[in-house]
């Protein structure tokens, strides 16, 4: 996941900003404004694919295929977020993740 927050910094963000800032189109003289607006639109579909990109990244992270039990992919969720913060998943068990989550359900809080 660290790979996503460092494309986003250092390719997405400056991409967005470069986009934002030709939107000034005003402040611009009148010859360099359809010119500024092609850059503005070419600029969106880089950025956007490369949003693509990091998307695909974080997609990577999740279970193979699809997932209907919604406790498995919430425990899936937790493992990885676990393993995300350093803290050794392994040594937290996937039985207290899933009486963590049980515990969470709105059905098994006390009203």
């Amino acid at each position: 996941m660290a790979t996503a927050q460092n494309w986003q910094d250092a390719v997405v963000s400056p991409l967005r900003q470069a986009r934002v800032a030709l939107r000034q189109l005003d402040s611009l003289p009148l010859w360099l404004r359809p010119e500024a607006a092609a850059l503005q639109e070419y600029i969106k579909a880089v950025e956007l694919r490369a949003e693509k990109r990091e998307l695909e990244w974080l997609e990577s992270f999740s279970p193979v295929g699809v997932v209907h039990d919604r406790e498995t992919a919430a425990a899936h969720n937790v493992l990885t977020f676990l393993d995300f913060l350093g803290t050794d998943a392994d040594r937290v068990g996937r039985r207290d993740v899933e009486a963590l989550l049980f515990a969470l359900r709105p059905e098994t809080k006390d009203s």
